[in-house]
């Protein structure tokens, strides 16, 4: 291929020449609405699936409902690992394996922070 602007050879896998001469290239613009719609993987569901989960036999497409469900499933199962029954043994565990949560120990009122 020669350039159009100064006549130099141009490789054929390439799109542009060194003197600045640059390949139009038409492509074609996709959005949102021209990919096909997917639905939720759960039985019986017909919503549009929003994201993939790893679930044991691969990658699950699931909707909102489907995505909360799957999350609260595995923490429930990972608190009943560790022989959290109450609300109040999963909120003493927390406190004492992740620090940040200690600043939701007790409400505040509105002025009682050290930081505005």
């Amino acid at each position: 291929m020669i350039c159009p602007r100064c006549q130099n050879p141009i490789p054929d896998n390439s799109e542009s020449c060194r003197c600045g001469w640059k390949e139009r290239i038409q492509r074609q613009v996709t959005t949102a609405y021209d990919q096909p719609r997917t639905d939720c993987g759960y039985d019986g569901c017909n919503t549009e699936a929003f994201c993939k989960v790893k679930a044991k036999t691969g990658w699950l497409n699931v909707c909102d409902r489907h995505y909360r469900q799957y999350h609260h499933d595995k923490a429930e199962a990972h608190c009943a690992n560790l022989g959290l029954d109450t609300q109040a043994q999963r909120r003493q565990w927390l406190q004492d394996h992740w620090p940040a949560m200690r600043a939701y120990e007790t409400p505040r009122e509105p002025g009682e922070d050290p930081q505005e």
